[in-house]
């Protein structure tokens, strides 16, 4: 019955490009639409100076496929005293345990704090704390912290199982592969630089989010492929992908 309602669709909905390609992986052929999910903007307060000890942030569900036993043994490798690690997030089926048992097996029970689930306010506060945001998931459908954290004025690293080539090409983050030695090397990298280089980053991540990604934006583009749906004779939007044999 499901393949039914899926094969009668009209158009499809995709957040990002690679949501197309798994699409087009089912065979398929109507048109895709890929229409992002939004932010809200805040009014992102002046920082401060860092103070001596840096954060990188990871803020999301405690679960396996997010990659956080990767950023353990990345960080093992490249750990720096002046810097510690936040796991923001609620804990999955006890996940959070072996996490912990993992860090205390390096040795690293110092270098990292768990703040549990956190939302609004406090959510917010972990983004102002933060210098880095971190995310070295497996599998991402679009992963709205990574926008979450761009709006905030956070440069980002995550993983190619994430739809977030715009880090590269907008110069607000590191696309690596998933991994110890793709996250170990992006590590280490943004440990190098300076904090006028961290916030420059985070600079242009926050343009970016305001040109793509805010509820506005995505609305205009919205309206764009709903109206083209309506009425066909119309200017086909870029945002709408046709089947190609």
């Amino acid at each position: 019955y499901q393949g039914m309602v899926l094969r009668s669709a009209t158009m499809f909905v995709a957040t990002a490009e690679q949501e197309l390609v798994s699409i087009r992986k089912l065979r398929f052929k109507q048109p895709v639409a890929i229409v992002p999910n939004g932010v809200d903007i805040e009014t992102v307060p002046d920082r401060t100076e860092p103070s001596e000890i840096k954060t990188l942030l990871f803020l999301s569900r405690v679960h396996p496929v997010k990659g956080i036993l990767d950023l353990v043994n990345a960080w093992a490798e490249v750990r720096r005293s002046d810097w510690k690690i936040v796991i923001a997030g609620g804990d999955e089926d006890g996940y959070r345990a072996k996490v912990e048992a993992l860090i205390r097996h390096k040795g690293l029970e110092s270098d990292f704090e768990f703040s549990g689930f956190v939302d609004g306010a406090k959510k917010q506060a972990c983004f102002e704390r933060a210098t880095i945001f971190i995310l070295p998931t497996y599998s991402e459908n679009f992963g709205i912290a990574i926008a979450e954290a761009l709006a905030n004025e956070l440069p980002v690293i995550t993983t190619t199982g994430a739809p977030w080539s715009d880090l590269v090409k907008h110069q607000c983050g590191w696309w690596v592969q998933p991994g110890v030695k793709g996250i170990s090397g992006a590590l280490a990298l943004a440990m190098e630089c300076d904090t006028d280089e961290l916030r420059e980053m985070g600079k242009r991540g926050r343009k970016l989010v305001m040109d793509k990604y805010t509820w506005e934006k995505v609305g205009v583009t919205a309206l764009e492929v709903s109206s083209w749906l309506l009425n066909q004779s119309q200017p086909k939007p870029p945002s709408v992908k046709i089947y190609a044999e």
